[in-house]
C-alpha cells in the first residue's frame, strides 16, 4: 500500500503547487516562497489588445482617407412616365409628346456629367383603331427622342444630352418621345410615316451614360405615341360602365352600337384581339408607365372598366418643357 500512498501524496503536492501558482506564490528549491508579479503579464496582455484594436481601426482610417483622395459621385435616380397632352389643335398631330421625366440627386463628393442616354427598344406593338368616334412639374430641360415606327426589338438609340449634377444637387430633365417621320435620307418618305390614327407602344430600357463612360441603369418604361388612351378604339373590356349608369354593357353590345355588323363586326373583334396580343407581349416585363397605361393594365386584368366622369380631376401631372 505504500506505493499508492506515495503516489497520492505526489498528486496532492502537484495540485497545491498549481493553486499557489495561480495565486501568484511559488517556491524555489529551498522552499522559500517567491511572490510572482502578475502586473507585467497583465500589461503585456493589455498592450496586445490595444495593438489589435489599432490594426482593426486602420482600415476605417484608410477608407476615410481614400474617400478624400478618390472622390466619387453617389447617384439616386428616380423617374416618372408622363402621357402625351392635347394642345387643343384640330387633330392628334397637335399633341405635346409624352416621355419619361428623370430626377437625379448626387449625394457623393464629386460632380458628374451625363452626356448620353442610350435607349434600347426591347419590344414594340402597333395598335390599329378598331372602331372610330368623333399643374406643371418644373423641368430643367427636355431632350427629344425620336422612336422609329415598326421598330425591331433590340434596336438601340443614343440621344445626346448634357446635364451636370453637382455635389448635393438635384436636377430634373425629360426624355420627350416622338415618332419618326420616316425618310430615305434624301428627304423622301420611306413608307413609315407615323399614322396618327394608330398608337405605337414601346418598352424601353434606358441607360444614362456619364462622360467617363460609366453607365447608369435608369430602368424600363412603357411609352406610347402619339397618345396613350387605349381603352375604347384600340381595346375594349368585356364589360364597360358609363358615368351615371349602374348597368354595364358588354363588348359585343358596344361594337354593335358603333354600327358594326356582319363581316365588319367580325373584323372589329379580330382587330381588338390583335391589339391585345401585342399589348400583352410588350407589358410582359415589369416596367414604369403613365397613369393612363396603368388604368389600362388594371382593366386588362379585371376585364371590366368604368369610364371616368367628365368632372373627375385628371390624375396625370403635366410635364411642361421650358420654352
Amino acid at each position: 500500500m505504500e506505493p499508492w500512498k506515495s503516489l497520492k501524496k505526489g498528486k496532492n503536492e502537484i495540485a497545491r503547487s498549481v493553486e499557489r501558482f495561480k495565486e501568484g506564490d511559488v517556491e524555489d528549491e529551498s522552499g522559500i516562497k517567491i511572490k510572482y508579479d502578475k502586473l507585467p503579464r497583465r500589461n503585456a496582455i493589455l498592450k496586445t489588445i490595444l495593438a489589435v484594436m489599432g490594426v482593426a481601426a486602420a482600415p476605417f482610417a484608410v477608407v476615410t482617407q481614400c474617400r478624400s483622395v478618390f472622390p466619387k459621385p453617389e447617384l439616386q435616380i428616380t423617374s416618372e412616365v408622363y402621357s402625351p397632352r392635347d394642345t387643343g389643335g384640330p387633330d392628334d398631330s397637335g399633341q405635346n409628346p409624352g416621355g419619361v421625366s428623370f430626377t437625379i440627386r448626387n449625394s457623393g463628393n464629386a460632380a458628374v456629367l451625363f452626356v448620353k442616354a442610350r435607349i434600347i427598344i426591347e419590344d414594340y406593338a402597333q395598335l390599329t383603331a378598331c372602331t372610330y368616334g368623333s399643374g406643371p412639374v418644373p423641368t430643367d430641360f427636355c431632350y427629344d427622342v425620336v422612336l422609329p415606327v415598326d421598330a425591331e426589338p433590340g434596336t438601340s438609340l443614343d440621344a445626346t444630352i448634357r446635364h451636370e449634377v453637382s455635389i448635393n444637387e438635384s436636377v430634373n430633365f425629360n426624355l420627350s418621345v416622338s415618332l419618326s417621320k420616316g425618310s430615305d435620307g434624301n428627304g423622301n418618305p420611306d413608307g413609315k410615316w407615323a399614322d396618327y390614327l394608330k398608337i405605337h407602344v414601346y418598352r424601353l430600357h434606358v441607360h444614362l451614360i456619364q462622360d467617363d463612360g460609366v453607365s447608369n441603369d435608369a430602368g424600363r418604361f412603357i411609352v406610347a405615341a402619339p397618345r396613350d388612351n387605349i381603352i375604347g378604339k384600340y381595346w375594349k373590356p368585356d364589360e364597360m360602365t358609363y358615368p351615371g349608369s349602374s348597368q354595364a354593357i358588354t363588348k359585343e353590345q358596344e361594337i354593335k352600337e358603333w354600327g358594326a355588323t356582319g363581316k365588319e363586326y367580325d373584323e372589329v373583334l379580330r382587330c381588338l384581339d390583335r391589339n391585345e396580343d401585342g399589348l400583352r407581349r410588350v407589358l410582359s416585363v415589369k416596367s414604369q408607365m403613365s397613369d393612363n397605361l396603368s388604368q389600362f393594365v388594371s382593366a386588362l386584368r379585371s376585364r371590366t372598366y368604368t369610364l371616368p366622369s367628365s368632372t373627375k380631376t385628371p390624375s396625370n401631372k403635366i410635364f411642361d418643357c421650358p420654352e
